[in-house]
This record gives C-alpha cells, structure tokens and sequence, in this order.
C-alpha cells in the first residue's frame, strides 16, 4: 500500500502519518501470515489493532486536509 502524498504538512504530522503507516502495514502482513496459521484469537486482536490505527491515520489526514 501506497503512502500518501505528505507534502506541506507539519513536520510532526508527517513524522505521525509515517509511524502510522508503517505500523498498519506490519499489522496487515502479520494477519496475513495469522491467517494462514489459523490464530482465531490473536487474528482478532491484531485486526482490531489494525482498525485503529487505520482510523487514527484517517483522522490524523482529515484533520489536515486542503
């Protein structure tokens, strides 16, 4: 998955969104590999940590949209 164009915003924005990013894609590729192990319980506990920080990098774009 593609980074999103991150010019123009706060350093400390940029910093944020790219933590975010990098942590959301760890957290889909550790699913992946659950997925294939059949992990039921820690599946569901990485994916809902994956929800949240898909909404915090959603919230954290929103809140310096154009």
């Amino acid at each position: 998955m593609s980074q999103p164009d991150l010019t123009g915003l706060p350093l400390e924005a940029v910093e944020k969104l790219r933590q975010l990013h990098s942590a959301a894609e760890k957290l889909r590729l550790k699913l992946a590999t659950m997925e294939e192990g059949g992990q039921l319980t820690s599946r569901k506990m990485t994916r809902r940590l994956l929800v949240q920080t898909e909404k915090q990098i959603a919230n954290l774009q929103r809140q310096y949209e154009k």
